[in-house]
């Protein structure tokens, strides 16, 4: 019975010790990743086409930089439908950006994201009566909110220089004069700078 206790006391001092040296290497290898701002703000670039002007504040936290909180927002510019047939006036959220590799030149992200969006639609009805038809319109003015999941890349050439690609796909649920759920996706292209 000893045997087995001295044998299983050393056995787990082993492996203690071989964890510890496991573990303890790529710590040392992440804080080389601190030399990195933890903010970021960035333009999305892909949303001129659209007539806004779109940016993303985002804060990294943590001592290996996997978890940021982000804060994107948009303004409209101009005027353009959506795909359904709204015309955007803004939007903003906050988000969660999970890295699971951590910091580096070039990384991989996800993470959920929550949007409030103000849209302005024009209803048209016509009435058609015996001999002539009658054409009323009606002005609304909306909020929607939506959900995302964000899956993208980001590449830091610089120290300071970023640039993202990025795909939300989720639903958007309109405002209450249309109840339901609709599918929703948004690709951007965005860049930015790292402080």
């Amino acid at each position: 019975m000893k045997k087995l206790l001295v044998s299983f006391a050393l056995g787990l001092f082993l492996l203690t010790s071989i964890s510890a040296q496991t573990f303890s290497a790529p710590k040392k290898e992440k804080k080389k990743n601190l030399d990195f701002g933890k903010n970021n703000i960035s333009l999305f670039l892909s949303d001129v086409v659209m007539k806004r002007i779109s940016f993303e504040y985002e804060h990294i936290m943590g001592e290996t930089g996997n978890m940021s909180i982000n804060i994107p927002a948009s303004v409209s510019i101009g005027t353009m439908t959506d795909v359904y047939d709204d015309e955007v006036n803004w939007w903003v959220g906050i988000g969660m950006k999970l890295y699971p590799t951590g910091q580096g030149t070039i990384r991989y992200f996800f993470g959920p994201e929550v949007r409030i969006i103000g849209a302005h639609v024009t209803n048209v009805f016509y009435n058609y009566y015996d001999n002539y038809t009658q054409e009323t319109s009606q002005d609304l003015d909306l909020v929607h909110s939506a959900f995302l999941l964000n899956n993208g890349m980001i590449y830091e050439p610089t120290k300071n220089f970023i640039f993202t690609v990025s795909l939300g796909l989720g639903f958007i649920s309109r405002d209450d004069k249309d109840p339901g759920f609709y599918p929703m996706a948004t690709p951007s292209v965005r860049m930015g700078i790292r402080f």
